[in-house]
């Protein structure tokens, strides 16, 4: 089987990830340079990477394991809770798209694939962002929904969960810092553009993948449609598959503590004109039980245009961009979902 006769995504093999496929970064190479070439090769290192796979690992991103942690324990006691509770904050209920996501309710963005092919995911989901009160609401802005208080403490998810996301906006801020000098330009490019950054971390949990239907996933292969993911696996539970293109394979990446996988998403393909790579990945869970993820989709300010390419002329904002992207994935309009609290 050749190159040249695989569509996209479709070839069987899988394999396990080596250097040589995906890399590993180690952020302190260019936050805290220990030689006077650290900082240039470690911009290389990601430029390759980008140009390439759209898909790299860091460490020395300098979040504490305790709070990495600590967020997979709060994964683990919400989507413990009853259905029916789970239900009560469903995100289609609320305007700006917080709450919860039950298994069959997103399909994949797969563009290689027509919707009536794609199936609908298998996977639960819950989405927390930063705090905004009703008054600033719009699409990926307002109040977090959270569970009561004697459902869930907030000691116990509440806080872990705003603790995580504090870092990972800080982490966004990094790692975008050393893609626009990548990209040739200073890092003062984003001083205009990451003031209110909007983060959304998505608590997820993936069923045993025991599905007779082939067609069937806890995520089906898709492309992010944003700006960057950082994701946080449960360690050994292993599952994230990433499609190589070069080699026509999957390549397997291992779920290691204190270690996050970053992948662009469309938008950053899109602002590059190409160059930089949004790839194909999805999750089999064949561990034979319950896994557990957490990524962050980091999308910079929601009001923001192009900040990649300064020449490119396009109003379009980080918000109309990514909205469209998740409407498509969950089949929903404006006119049909009130805003509710």
């Amino acid at each position: 089987m050749t190159a040249n006769n695989v569509e996209e995504g479709q070839s069987t093999t899988v394999v396990k990830n080596d250097e040589k496929y995906i890399p590993t970064i180690d952020l302190r190479e260019y936050f805290e340079p220990q030689t006077p070439t650290s900082k240039e090769e470690l911009v290389t290192k990601v430029r390759v990477a980008c140009l390439e796979h759209g898909f790299f690992q860091v460490v020395g991103h300098g979040v504490p394991v305790e709070s990495q942690r600590a967020v997979l324990e709060a994964c683990k006691l919400f989507f413990d809770l009853p259905m029916e509770k789970k239900r009560a904050m469903s995100l289609h209920k609320f305007s700006w798209r917080r709450g919860y996501e039950g298994p069959g309710e997103q399909k994949a963005n797969d563009p290689h694939k027509s919707r009536d092919e794609i199936m609908p995911d298998q996977k639960e989901g819950f989405f927390v962002a930063g705090d905004l009160p009703l008054r600033d609401v719009g699409f990926a802005k307002g109040p977090n929904i959270w569970p009561a208080e004697e459902d869930l403490a907030s000691n116990v998810f509440k806080d872990p969960v705003m603790e995580y996301w504090s870092h990972m906006v800080d982490v966004g801020r990094k790692i975008m810092e050393v893609l626009v000098v990548s990209l040739g330009h200073p890092p003062s490019v984003l001083e205009s553009f990451t003031n209110d950054v909007a983060a959304i971390i998505k608590l997820l949990r993936y069923p045993a993948h025991t599905f007779t239907d082939p067609r069937l996933f806890g995520s089906g292969q898709h492309h992010d449609y944003g700006g960057l993911t950082i994701l946080l696996q449960q360690p050994g539970q292993d599952g994230l598959e990433v499609w190589h293109q070069r080699t026509q394979q999957w390549i397997e990446l291992p779920a290691l503590e204190d270690k996050f996988v970053i992948n662009l998403g469309d938008m950053v393909q899109r602002w590059t004109g190409g160059v930089y790579k949004s790839t194909l990945h999805r999750v089999i869970n064949k561990t034979g039980t319950l896994r557990y993820s957490v990524p962050t989709f980091w999308h910079g300010d929601l009001h923001a245009t192009n900040y990649l390419d300064p020449n490119d002329k396009s109003t379009e904002t980080v918000q109309e961009f990514i909205k469209k992207k998740f409407y498509s994935g969950y089949n929903l309009s404006d006119d049909l979902i009130p805003v509710a609290m």
